[in-house]
C-alpha cells in the first residue's frame, strides 16, 4: 500500500468486514513475528496467539518465528 494511505484504518475496516462476513468459520492467520502492524490489527479483531513455529519464516538475513493466531468471535 502506498505510504500516504497507511495509518488511516483502511486495512482494519476491510479486515473487520471480512471477519464479520465469515465469523461462522474457523479463521487462522499465520504471520511473521516481525510483522507488528498485522499482529496488532488481528489482535484488535479478536485473534489470539495459539502457537509459534520457531524459525518458520525466512527473512532477508535470518529466520523468524511464525505466529499462529486463531479468531475467537
Amino acid at each position: 500500500m502506498h505510504p500516504d494511505f497507511r495509518g488511516h484504518g483502511i486495512g482494519t475496516q476491510l479486515m473487520g468486514i471480512f471477519v464479520n462476513e465469515f465469523s461462522y468459520m474457523n479463521m487462522i492467520a499465520e504471520v511473521s513475528e516481525s510483522n507488528d502492524v498485522i499482529i496488532k490489527l488481528l489482535q484488535g479483531l479478536n485473534f489470539k496467539e495459539v502457537g509459534r513455529i520457531p524459525k518458520g519464516v525466512r527473512g532477508k538475513e535470518e529466520y523468524k518465528d511464525k505466529i499462529i493466531l486463531f479468531y475467537y468471535g
